[in-house]
């Protein structure tokens, strides 16, 4: 009878050469978002420290600049909420209004389940460009692709989007170009059928 021994993924391994360089790219990362210096070395050194506490969860194969800057990210969202002033607010006596116009909040949830159904060359640059909020340049070099590359794939994902979503709704955009509605079309049951505002 043959037995089996499942196997874990091997743990990738950061060297010398791997800290010295984060340690730059972290700071050039946030000394683009935070003014305080002092708050900026503080950001690296505590990403860092989640990078090394956390390094037996990095996969052999996975890329450590991503996950770095997902980290980053984090740390980042984290300070700026720490920053904001705390602003007492009087309680309310009835609910607030419902929003008037939930179709981009509709469409912006069913997209993010979208981008999980893309190819994987085309699923991480949006992740990261789109929804980690990364710029292309910081996405190229967290993926280590050329720019151009890059940029071609985020524009390939955002058109397997684009048809997708056209494929699924009927959108109505206002004078910005922001979407302001949307029907579901009967053919083609989606994620998207919420309740569409009709103004």
């Amino acid at each position: 009878m043959a037995t089996t021994t499942a196997t874990t993924p091997a743990h990738a391994s950061i060297d010398e050469a791997d800290w010295r360089r984060l340690d730059a790219v972290l700071h050039g990362f946030f000394r683009a978002r935070v003014a305080n210096p002092d708050a900026r070395a503080d950001l690296v050194q505590d990403v860092l420290l989640r990078i090394h506490e956390r390094r037996e969860q990095l996969r052999e194969g996975d890329r450590l600049d991503a996950w770095a800057f997902r980290i980053a990210r984090n740390a980042l969202v984290d300070y700026h909420r720490r920053s904001r002033p705390q602003v007492e607010l009087p309680e309310l006596s009835e609910p607030p209004p419902e929003p008037v116009n939930d179709a981009p909040r509709v469409l912006g949830s069913w997209l993010r389940g979208q981008i999980e159904l893309l190819p994987p060359r085309y699923r991480e640059v949006l992740e990261l460009v789109e929804l980690q909020g990364l710029s292309q340049r910081e996405a190229a070099t967290a993926l280590s692709l050329p720019y151009s590359t890059l940029k071609s794939r985020v524009q390939r994902g955002r058109d397997l989007l684009h048809a997708k979503l056209l494929e699924c709704c009927a959108v109505e955009l206002d004078v910005r170009g922001r979407v302001s509605d949307y029907q579901p079309r009967a053919c083609q049951p989606c994620g998207c059928q919420g309740t569409p505002n009709n103004t």
